[in-house]
């Protein structure tokens, strides 16, 4: 149930540099949540940018929501500097997110830099839901959630771009196919950057395996009247323009249509 309401700041935290956890209370008008869901939000006692800016949920429980920001620009950098006490204005849950009504046996989560934290949520639903997962997560070079996901996943597999001691060096698409070669029987999610969406879709294509992801789009007012986030995806043969605020943001693998070089 979609809706608009100002949020106490429970908790915030610098988790990682430039990385910051929110934590606000949870107000029962938003009805229940789904992984993979967004809800726009400002900081009350901010003058400018005009737009809020959408944020996915990271996790979640009775009286809390929590949200992992990473700090780029002027709305994001007044949240993350933000106090306990202080007021969000919040509109959601927005967009649609993973469907676990029939969950898979066994489970794949492949995340990269700040897509890292939705699956936070899905990877808990999952394991409560007896499915067994494997988490991969991807990072510049400071990891951040690890312990978090550590509490739920099966099996916990981490790379960073740059060297770091004990860590897989590289990519973490590439890692995950090197250590699950032929795995077609495990479900694949993934949230990311284009790019490393458009290899995870690439993968699971030569290997005929099933996938969602959760993708990422510039968004103004993020209830579907602007148009600023339709993505081209794939259905009957046919390409349709949809807003990734409401149709997505995710899709199944097979259909999202990436105009990467």
């Amino acid at each position: 149930m979609k809706a608009i309401r100002d949020l106490k700041i429970i908790k915030i935290d610098e988790i990682a540099k430039g990385i910051f956890s929110l934590v606000l209370e949870r107000h029962l008008d938003f009805g229940a949540l789904k992984p993979g869901q967004f809800f726009n939000l400002a900081l009350k006692s901010r003058e400018l940018p005009l737009l809020k800016r959408p944020i996915s949920l990271s996790t979640w429980d009775d009286t809390t929501m929590t949200f992992v920001i990473r700090k780029v620009g002027k709305g994001t950098e007044l949240l993350c500097a933000a106090q306990p006490g202080e007021w969000v204005s919040a509109v959601g849950p927005l967009g649609n997110g993973f469907d676990l009504e029939a969950p898979a046996a066994e489970a794949t989560l492949l995340g990269g830099g700040i897509g890292t934290a939705p699956l936070l949520a899905l990877a808990e639903m999952l394991s409560a839901a007896g499915t067994k997962v494997n988490v991969y997560l991807g990072y510049q070079n400071e990891p951040y959630l690890v312990e978090n996901f550590k509490k739920v996943a099966d099996g916990l597999f981490i790379a960073t771009m740059e060297p770091v001691d004990g860590l897989y060096h590289g990519n973490v698409v590439e890692y995950w196919m090197a250590q699950e070669a032929d795995e077609t029987e495990r479900h694949v999610y993934s949230c990311g950057p284009d790019a490393m969406l458009h290899m995870v879709q690439l993968s699971l294509k030569s290997r005929s395996q099933k996938g969602h992801l959760l993708t990422e789009e510039r968004m103004a007012c993020g209830i579907g009247a602007c148009l600023t986030c339709a993505k081209p995806i794939e259905r009957d043969g046919e390409v349709h323009m949809l807003r990734t605020c409401i149709e997505g943001p995710v899709f199944k693998a097979e259909e999202v249509v990436f105009e990467c070089k």
